[in-house]
């Protein structure tokens, strides 16, 4: 090895054939290139590589990053099911999204169902709400503690015993937590034969089971199971119902229709 010099720079050894230090890429006095037009030395070129790779992974990490930013945004709209096995839906049955998709629900394959935010669902959901009192008397006791508690959403088999389920929103619910709701229930006089709370993390909810005030329509009195979901600008009232004297007989659907509710954004 011929070392005739050392790096001014840096001071390491140099060969006598060196135009740059080996070591900081400085250009070595007395080398046979000079700099010129077009000539880059090796600090300045690995200072360019540096600079393309840092923008490469720059744009990377942002694609990455708007990436995730939209997959949460997306997890925040859709229900985040936790389910076993045995709570799933039976085989044949719908999935029923509401036009504003608000929540989701399944429903048996018989069964029909309105949207009244659906333009084209709209008037034939007025005419039906109107035409019996079974529609509002589901909602009850709610009814009788919100008075912009609003229906939006029906479904009903009519053989028999018919069954109902509704879905209602009320603003003032909104400030009700699930355990306040669950006490002022069970503290007014109503007929509440259950009251509890679900822990659920996307659904967490007070439940009660309540037997209405006679229908006219019915000729008798609806017994339901009831959901009371709180949170964002409105809470929602989620009730299946039967005539009392069949409930017994097809809690079950009820209770597995119930099972399947689940909000997906806040409204």
């Amino acid at each position: 090895m011929n070392i005739v010099r050392r790096c001014e720079n840096c001071g390491q050894p140099a060969l006598a054939g060196d135009i740059v230090c080996w070591h900081c890429g400085r250009q070595l006095a007395g080398g046979q290139e000079e700099d010129g037009p077009g000539k880059v030395s090796v600090r300045e070129g690995w200072g360019q590589a540096s600079l393309a790779s840092l923008a490469t992974y720059g744009g990377l990490t942002l694609a990455v990053f708007v990436a995730v930013l939209w997959v949460m945004s997306a997890l925040g709209r859709r229900p985040l099911i936790q389910v076993s096995a045995g709570d799933l839906p039976a085989a044949g049955w719908q999935m029923v999204t509401d036009t504003r998709e608000t929540f989701v629900v399944f429903l048996p394959e018989e069964w029909e169902w309105l949207d009244r935010s659906n333009l084209n669902q709209a008037a034939a959901f007025d005419r039906l709400v109107a035409s019996s009192d079974v529609f509002q008397l589901a909602t009850y006791p709610f009814n009788q503690e919100a008075a912009d508690l609003e229906l939006v959403f029906v479904a009903q088999r009519t053989s028999s015993p018919p069954l109902l389920l509704v879905v209602a929103r009320s603003q003032q619910l909104s400030r009700l937590s699930r355990e306040e709701a669950a006490h002022d229930l069970q503290a007014g006089d109503y007929d509440v034969a259950t009251a509890g709370l679900v822990e659920n993390f996307d659904k967490s909810h007070a439940y009660f089971e309540v037997e209405t005030p006679a229908s006219q329509a019915l000729g008798g009195t609806l017994k339901c199971s009831q959901q009371f979901i709180p949170g964002g600008s409105a809470g929602l009232v989620v009730s299946a119902c039967a005539p009392a004297r069949r409930f017994a007989s097809v809690k079950s659907i009820l209770t597995d229709i119930l099972a399947t509710f689940q909000r997906l954004k806040l409204p």
